[in-house]
């Protein structure tokens, strides 16, 4: 019965892995090829973007790996006002070419942030008789008010509300790589939520072809390994704790940081690798340390072949009210696929408990005595997670886990 069915993703920034994120909705809609008929209607501009599609006209139809995509043409933006301008024009044209765009009958995964374009898609939704399963992968406007009271000034964030009100009203399911957030309105959302973690990562690449650049180095590392290949850094006896993603302000890499200063032995090395605003903070801060190094950040097919020869990856955010609704962190997923387990340093259940060593957020001390344990049991430590993560990994949030995922949630609304 699926294999007949539309499934058409709305998405304002759905991205490719040739046009940049967000790529939760390529890599569903790629999950289900075969299963059903998909598409994927994304704008033509994001900020997020790093490479813009090739536009003719108001629609645009491209099909990349197989999934057709339909880009509807809006202005390039370069302030907040233009961005949401930009997106009321994307849902003005999803109205105006529905027909176009959206098969009667249709299965309805409406992407978001943005969530006032729930305006739009109910009015798509009503008049091609499509079934509305929302995918909701940011809790708007929860989080700018998180990062500052004072967008509770702002009447945008009344829309917001609102728009999110209607979205945990009238849509059918409501699904979200957070797997708490029906715990936000529980009386609205009820037995609607679905979790469906997502899975977007890219291909392995031959440990060979990664070029490694040290960004800061101790003069003698404390593993006394060099940082020319993967294998140097594989062979050493030592425990590698790495960090890999973004230096700003929301990724706590800092705590590890401070931990790595008060831990002195020569069987523990902290590797950062990544890039981000706080990237000259970090190498300022590491300057005559024995124990920290600091990499170039590598291309997105060379990450996990990295990770695979490190010990263990670390996850920290610093504590907000908002995680209780559940966190999904690329960076833990990158750290699964490459069978490495996880220090856990966020207010949220860890996205596999069992592949997981939490510590307190924000807690420098207990993060140090965690670390010191695996340190100390560290080849009890490898032998128990060698393959146990990899298969946690392959059961729960694989290509083909969360394809089973979707076709369940599908068969159920059909």
């Amino acid at each position: 019965m699926l294999a007949s069915k539309n499934i058409v993703f709305v998405n304002y920034n759905a991205g490719s892995p040739y046009h940049g994120p967000n790529l939760r909705s390529f890599y569903q809609a790629k999950s289900l090829l075969g299963s059903c008929n998909v598409r994927i209607i994304s704008s033509s501009y994001s900020h997020k973007y790093h490479k813009e599609p090739d536009v003719t006209g108001v629609v645009t139809e491209e099909v990349i790996d197989e999934i057709p995509f339909y880009w509807l043409k809006v202005p390039k933006y370069k302030s907040i006002i233009m961005r949401i301008i930009c997106q009321y024009i994307y849902g003005f044209f999803l109205i105006f070419n529905s027909r176009k765009l959206i098969p009667k009958n249709s299965i309805l995964v409406f992407s978001c942030p943005p969530q006032d374009l729930i305006f739009f898609v109910l009015v798509v939704a009503y008049f091609r008789k499509a079934t509305l399963v929302t995918d909701v992968r940011d809790i708007w406007p929860l989080t700018q008010i998180q990062m500052s009271k004072k967008h509770l000034l702002n009447p945008y964030t009344y829309v917001l509300f609102l728009a999110q009100f209607l979205i945990y009203k009238f849509s059918v399911r409501v699904v979200s790589p957070l797997d708490s957030l029906y715990l936000q309105w529980p009386k609205v959302i009820g037995e609607k939520f679905r979790f469906i973690p997502n899975t977007s990562l890219p291909p392995l690449t031959e440990e060979s072809d990664i070029q490694l650049k040290a960004l800061y180095k101790p003069p003698l590392s404390v593993c006394s390994f060099p940082l020319d290949s993967i294998d140097s850094i594989e062979n050493s006896s030592c425990l590698k704790i790495v960090y890999s993603g973004s230096f700003d302000r929301d990724n706590a890499f800092e705590n590890l940081v401070f931990a790595a200063e008060q831990i002195e032995r020569e069987d523990v090395v902290f590797i950062f690798m990544g890039d981000g605003i706080r990237k000259n903070w970090l190498l300022e801060r590491v300057q005559g340390s024995k124990n920290i190094v600091v990499l170039e950040k590598l291309a997105p097919n060379q990450v996990i072949p990295f990770l695979r020869v490190c010990d263990v990856g670390f996850c920290g955010l610093h504590g907000k009210q908002i995680y209780e609704y559940g966190v999904s962190l690329g960076k833990s997923f990158e750290y699964l696929r490459a069978s490495i387990p996880i220090l856990w340093m966020v207010n949220s259940t860890p996205v596999l408990n069992e592949a997981c060593v939490s510590v307190k957020v924000d807690d420098i001390d207990d993060l140090v005595v965690n670390i010191h344990k695996l340190a100390n049991q560290i080849d009890e430590f490898r032998s128990l997670f060698d393959t146990k993560v990899e298969s946690l990994f392959l059961e729960n949030y694989s290509e083909e886990a969360v394809r089973l995922r979707l076709e369940s949630l599908f068969s159920e609304v059909l």
